[in-house]
This record gives structure tokens, C-alpha cells and sequence, in this order.
């Protein structure tokens, strides 16, 4: 699949092959962590009891948008980390580059792990500030707070990926993403209607099939990284030393773009609160508009993170032209694509919608 893949973008430009080789699998891996939350919405709309699939969808479109939150400032923080360990990688410095790594995972879950925390104590408050009805907040409450453990699992796996996308290896978190999402798909159909014998546990389990979908996840990479298949040499055995100036560095570079981020989806959750002032149904119709547009967001990112990545490698190997021509031929090929994808959207927006 991949070859075939990698076939139908092919440029003459040979910055341009370089650039795609890394973006596409990062744009179907990043897809694929917005369809956990897509996935829970679709297969919880189509439950029979209408009124309790819209007060469901509408709850996770509430705990989505803090989840997306908090998601965004750990992947903006990765940045540096994508940054460091691409120079490194490029300078033939890779000796340095399993240091770097467990830097970007104490950074990312020393985050999280409040985050998570302080939202499974006060998951109530939260929906009710996001402006969730009671009847909202209480099919809801179980699945946000046991999306909160998920959250640790999904920011350790956002960790270890911009880490080796620092390498160019972008494929093997794809492939992850492709089995894990699988999981969660039947996951879902066992756990939220109750098939096979299961209970019939509605929007809890979702969250169960999505938490334990994100564990298999953490585990397969971790059990890659140490395999010695990679580049990125990687062992809890080995010493970790702490360096003030690579935390420095990681903190100067992905600070500017987590604070970009949380501007960003601060914005958003204020326009939820004003929306969800018009009923669950109006509320969860809104949810699904936006679980869709989140899909754009990630051609850009992903773009970027190719950027980063090959920019990073080629000042490390000290060819600064080369840089400067990743950087514009990204921005370009990202802005063409958005575009393409905005059109599509418009389109068949009537399609799209009744997935859900």
C-alpha cells in the first residue's frame, strides 16, 4: 500500500518528493487521531433512541474540545523536539538523539498528567462551563473522565511520533494508527450496542474501546523504538541525563506554537459555550459541523511537520539553500491542498454530515 501510495505523489522537483515522503503518512496519521473522536460521534448518532444519540454526541463534542485542547499544546511542544532530533539526525549526531527523546516525553507528560487529573475531578464543572445541558453532563460524565486516562495514552504517543518524525519516520506511526483504529471501530460496535455478548455499556464504552485502542497504541510504539529497527536507538535501561540547554531549546522552540494553539482552541470553546446555549440538538448538529472542519486543520499541520523535520536535517547538515526551500515549498503545497480539501467540503457537505 505504501509503495503505491508513494507512486501516485511522485514531483520532478526532488525537494517536492522529499516533503511528500514525509507529510502523507503524517496526514493519515493525524487524520486517524481526529477519527477516534469522529468515530465515537458517527456509531453513538446511530443509536436507535434519538434523544439520547444527540444528548451523547453533543457530550462528546463537549469533552472533545477541551481532549483537542490540551492534544494541541503537547503536539505544539513535540515541535522542538521534532526540530532538535532532526538536526541532530542531519549532523550525524545520533548518538544525541535518545536523550532528546525522553526530554520530549518527561515535557509531554509532565503536562498532561495534570491536565488529565484536574479534568476527571472537575469533569462536571468543565461540561457545564463548556455550556452542556444536564441531561448532557450526565450520559456524558463517565466518557470524559475515562477519555482523561486516554489522554495520557495519546500524549505519550504524540511524543514518541514527533520524535521519530525528526528521523523522516513517518510510516510506522501510520501503520500503528491504521491497526489501533481498526480496534477501535469494532471496539465500539461490541461495546457501544452490546454484540458478541457484551453489555450494552452505550457511550462509556466508547470511551473504554477509544482508551484501550490508545494503550495498544503507546505499547506497539514503545516495543518499535526498542526493537533496534529504527534509527532512534531508544532503552528505559539506558541513563537518562538531564540537560538544561536541551530543555531550554525545546521549551524556546514549541512555546511560540503552544501558545498559537491554545489562542486558537480557546477561541473555539468560547464560540461552543455560545452555541450550546441553543439546545442539544442544535448544539450536537454544530458538533458534528466542527468534528468535520478539524479534518482541515490537519493538511496544514501536516505540511508543517514535514517542514520541520527537513529543515531541521538540512541546517544540521549545513545546507541552509535546502532549508529555505523545504520551508516554501511546504507552505505552498500545504496552502493548495487546504484549499482543494475547503472546496471538497463545500461541496458535499450534505454527504458528509449524514455519516453521522
Amino acid at each position: 500500500m505504501s509503495e503505491g501510495i508513494r507512486n501516485k505523489f511522485k514531483f520532478k522537483n526532488p525537494i517536492n518528493n522529499a516533503i511528500m515522503n514525509i507529510a502523507w503518512p503524517v496526514l493519515i496519521e493525524l487524520i486517524l487521531s481526529s477519527v477516534f473522536g469522529m468515530i465515537d460521534m458517527m456509531m453513538l448518532g446511530n443509536i436507535t433512541d434519538t434523544n439520547y444519540a444527540a444528548a451523547a454526541v453533543a457530550s462528546v463534542g463537549v469533552t472533545n474540545q477541551p481532549l483537542f485542547l490540551g492534544l494541541s499544546v503537547v503536539q505544539a511542544l513535540n515541535v522542538g523536539g521534532t526540530a532538535i532530533i532532526a538536526r541532530y539526525f542531519g549532523a550525524g549526531k545520533k548518538d544525541q538523539m535518545e536523550n532528546v527523546t525522553k526530554h520530549v516525553l518527561i515535557i509531554s507528560m509532565s503536562l498532561a498528567l495534570p491536565l488529565a487529573i484536574l479534568a476527571f475531578i472537575y469533569a462536571n464543572d468543565i461540561m457545564a462551563f463548556m455550556g452542556a445541558e444536564p441531561a448532557t453532563i450526565a450520559i456524558g460524565e463517565k466518557y470524559f473522565r475515562i477519555i482523561c486516562v486516554s489522554y495520557l495514552f495519546q500524549s505519550f504517543n504524540f511524543a514518541v511520533t514527533g520524535s521519530l518524525r525528526g528521523i523522516g519516520e513517518t510510516k510506522v506511526p501510520m501503520n500503528i494508527n491504521i491497526r489501533v483504529n481498526f480496534m477501535n471501530v469494532i471496539g465500539n460496535a461490541v461495546l457501544i450496542y452490546g454484540l458478541f455478548g457484551f453489555p450494552e455499556l452505550r457511550i462509556a464504552g466508547a470511551a473504554i474501546s477509544t482508551a484501550l485502542a490508545n494503550f495498544t497504541a503507546s505499547i506497539l510504539m514503545v516495543r518499535y523504538l526498542m526493537s533496534g529497527k529504527s534509527d532512534l536507538r531508544f532503552s528505559f535501561k539506558n541513563k537518562f541525563n538531564f540537560s538544561k540547554r536541551t530543555l531550554k531549546n525545546l521549551v524556546t522552540i514549541g512555546l511560540p506554537s503552544a501558545i498559537e494553539q491554545l489562542v486558537m482552541r480557546t477561541g473555539i470553546i468560547l464560540f461552543v459555550q455560545v452555541v450550546s446555549g441553543l439546545g442539544t440538538v442544535v448544539f450536537a448538529a454544530h458538533q458534528i459541523g466542527m468534528s468535520i472542519l478539524s479534518l482541515s486543520f490537519v493538511i496544514g499541520q501536516a505540511f508543517g511537520i514535514s517542514a520541520s523535520a527537513l529543515v531541521g536535517k538540512a541546517l544540521g547538515a549545513k545546507q541552509p539553500d535546502d532549508a529555505e526551500k523545504y520551508a516554501h515549498n511546504s507552505s505552498m503545497m500545504g496552502s493548495t491542498s487546504g484549499v482543494i480539501v475547503g472546496i471538497i467540503m463545500f461541496l458535499f457537505a450534505e454527504m458528509l454530515v449524514g455519516l453521522y
